[in-house]
């Protein structure tokens, strides 16, 4: 991993410095230090001055390297997220709008049904019913989505697997309780009509 992180291991041999072909003004040496490596930085660089005084040392962490490397993907990611939370929000606003006006609009039906004996847990049921089957028809679109474009996010995130069981596992669960918070609110307004301001409006 010379240029990209991405690139194969490429095959690599290790031969002593002054076997080299070629010299170099520069050169890239890795230290491995127990502990934080901000102590050790003026010891080794004692070190090397000890063989060559007017060395030039740079002093980079192995995970400064790494930061820098995924630099664009850690802003991809973070787009991604902000803009996956505004479409969840968005969803959960959209779903609690729907439900509430086919709740505003099953005002009588529910009326009657109270009239007749229905229990408030039951309307309360048959709401979140409805919410439910709205979520799982959407959730069941959504993961065949997610799958099928999962090539392409690996394309842009490094270090994804395309069909990631956990992240669809995730996302599913995320949206889930959203739409059941989103779905409660309307489907105890429901449960609390009042049968005979109900069947008075009719």
């Amino acid at each position: 991993k010379y240029v990209s992180l991405r690139e194969p291991p490429p095959p690599t041999t290790y031969t002593a410095w002054a076997q080299a072909d070629t010299a170099s003004s520069s050169a890239r040496i890795s230290l491995r230090v127990a502990g934080a490596a901000d102590g050790f930085r003026a010891t080794a660089l004692q070190a090397l001055q000890g063989v060559h005084k007017e060395a030039v040392v740079d002093f980079k962490a192995f995970e400064e390297d790494i930061r820098a490397a995924v630099i664009q993907e850690r802003l991809v990611a973070s787009l991604s997220a902000f803009f996956g939370a505004l479409a969840l929000l968005l969803a959960a606003l959209g779903l609690y709008g729907v439900m509430s006006y086919s709740v505003a609009r099953r005002r009588n039906e529910i009326g009657i049904r109270m009239a007749l004996g229905a229990a408030p847990s039951k309307v309360m049921r048959l709401v979140l019913w409805n919410v439910a089957v709205v979520t799982v028809g959407g959730l069941v679109i959504g993961a065949a989505i997610a799958v099928a474009t999962g090539r392409f996010v690996n394309t842009l995130l490094f270090g994804l697997v395309a069909n990631d069981v956990t992240m669809v596992v995730v996302a599913a669960a995320t949206l889930g309780a959203a739409a059941a918070v989103a779905g409660y609110l309307p489907a105890r307004r429901a449960a609390h009509v009042d049968p005979v301001v109900a069947l008075r409006e009719q």
